[in-house]
């Protein structure tokens, strides 16, 4: 295993173990660590482009780099994807299990890990998604469609001012603040900021959840620029970010985000066979570019 980080192609130590493990035709398992608000930290294409030798390049072709991360939830998913590179690496036949190995993968799972465990929404949760919060609206429908359609999602600011009645069953109203490189930006980020005056006053029903995006193709940043001056100073005061801001990370550790989403909606764990109980197991995100348009100001109920 090769833990790909700032510096290592640049230790004399580090380039003699590449270069007897490419020699003799090793297994190579790469990672990298995930950490951007460690001084440590350098994106992956930076170290490939200015540390790593061309001539060691080759490590890479072919072969998926590990992220690796601090959660303890995403970690698992970190640990279970190496020890499968470790598998694939000893074993030269399926040893009898044909359906759970194949060329390029082992289907493995921890015992209790957290997108396997059955859980379940009680109530009606509606979702807020602001139009004032650029990408707020596919994030939001993709959690929904993630969780089994359990949510109702809504950019109807109305959502958050009007009470409407329901005889029916319990209804939770929350306000997904979706945290990325374009919250809290010019005449959207003012609007935005707004309703979350709105929604903190004291009586307000609504509920926030921030979810904070880390994927850089979607706008994901270090959770430190909202301390830049972006954000609002009455509301960085009267402690909007003293509430856990829940990681959104895509492919692999997708399901581990909307799991935790999810618990943070009040989700509990359900029975094996509980109506509307679901697991994010098999969760997935939208490709990039196919998302709705996270500016529109549309209603979208998923059910």
């Amino acid at each position: 295993m090769i833990f790909v980080s700032k510096g290592y192609f640049k230790s004399k130590n580090c380039l003699r173990e590449v270069q007897c493990t490419m020699q003799k035709d090793k297994p190579i398992a790469l990672t990298h660590d995930s950490a951007t608000y460690l001084s440590t930290y350098m994106p992956l294409a930076k170290i490939c482009d200015e540390e790593c030798p061309t001539e060691m390049l080759g490590i890479f072709r072919g072969r998926t780099v590990i992220p690796w991360h601090r959660i303890q939830e995403f970690q698992l998913v970190s640990l279970k994807l190496l020890a499968e590179q470790l598998l694939l690496g000893c074993l030269s036949t399926p040893l009898g299990c044909p359906s759970k190995v194949s060329q390029n993968s082992i289907d493995l799972y921890i015992p209790g890990e957290l997108p396997l465990r059955k859980m379940a929404l009680h109530g009606r949760i509606l979702v807020y998604a602001s139009p004032y919060n650029p990408g707020a609206l596919p994030v939001a429908m993709d959690l929904a469609a993630s969780m089994g359609g359990h949510l109702e999602v809504t950019g109807d600011p109305t959502a958050i001012t009007t009470k409407l009645p329901d005889t029916t069953r319990k209804r939770t109203t929350v306000f997904m603040l979706y945290l990325n490189d374009k919250t809290f930006l010019s005449t959207a980020g003012e609007m935005l900021a707004n309703e979350l005056r709105t929604v903190r006053t004291e009586g307000s029903t609504v509920k926030v959840i921030m979810v904070h995006e880390n994927d850089t193709d979607r706008g994901g940043c270090d959770f430190g620029i909202f301390f830049d001056g972006r954000t609002p100073q009455d509301l960085l005061q009267d402690g909007l970010f003293k509430a856990l801001a829940l990681a959104l990370y895509s492919h692999v550790h997708w399901p581990v985000s909307v799991a935790l989403v999810a618990n943070a909606m009040g989700a509990t764990a359900a029975k094996l066979w509980s109506r509307g109980s679901f697991t994010t197991a098999s969760a997935t995100r939208s490709a990039v570019g196919q998302e709705a348009a996270g500016t529109e100001s549309v209603q979208v109920v998923v059910s």
